[in-house]
């Protein structure tokens, strides 16, 4: 017999009988230890169905640090199946997005716009093949026109390429990527950036930490971030 998660309920008895995963399942009896939360779980912890849902409210909170600058950003959008529209606040700056993503078979393209209707936008694309449940490759293309020079990095126009790999161990994913961004500028030269994330999921939370460093003169950026998907 299924049994539904109601979380109001299940927090104490949890706290109580060891059930990290609030599956209503303690972890001693539990061959599914790291189910989701919208997993409906027979008696042994491993689930019978998933409630799919096509609409989903994402919200993220986050930080970035760099160079003694510390700051915030906010991001919320609202997603239908394979759509989703948002917006993205960065310190003064209020920005619009968009994307629409197409999965076939192991295959998973991307395509986002991002703009805030002054004259400044990028658009982006990425391919990413899930070579594995738990293992993916993935690569792109950004074209920017953000002028927000006021960072040494980011030049109000330029191409970018990336790739990268990322490796999941239940609800753990770590990531490494590489880019390459060449200005427009002709007296600018390429800028190349090593990242490394890491992310855990609990329940419908994700709290994330990120890395990216110039190859060439060894600056990083370090960003964090708490997202919550309703």
């Amino acid at each position: 017999m299924a049994q539904k998660k109601i979380l109001v309920f299940l927090i104490p008895i949890s706290i109580y009988a060891q059930d990290l995963d609030f599956d209503g399942v303690e972890d001693k009896f539990d061959k599914c230890p790291n189910s989701n939360f919208s997993d409906i779980v027979e008696k042994d912890g491993c689930k019978v169905e998933n409630i799919n849902r096509e609409w989903n409210i994402n919200l993220l909170y986050g930080n970035t640090y760099f160079q003694d600058s510390f700051s915030h950003f906010f991001q919320s959008d609202i997603q239908y199946k394979s759509i989703s529209a948002g917006i993205l606040i960065y310190q003064d700056e209020i920005d619009y997005t968009f994307s629409y993503s197409i999965n076939w078979e192991k295959y998973i393209l991307s395509i986002t716009s991002e703009t805030n209707f002054n004259q400044n936008y990028s658009i982006s694309s990425d391919l990413t093949y899930m070579y594995s449940n738990n293992f993916t490759i993935f690569g792109g293309y950004i074209y920017s026109s953000f002028d927000i020079s006021k960072y040494k990095y980011f030049i109000s126009k330029s191409d970018t390429f990336f790739g990268g790999l990322s490796q999941r161990f239940g609800k753990h994913n770590f990531s490494i990527s590489y880019s390459n961004s060449s200005p427009f500028q002709k007296e600018s030269t390429n800028i190349q950036f090593i990242s490394s994330s890491y992310n855990v999921q609990l329940l419908d939370w994700i709290f994330s930490f990120s890395t990216t460093q110039n190859i060439v003169d060894s600056e990083i950026f370090y960003s964090s971030s708490v997202g919550f998907q309703y």
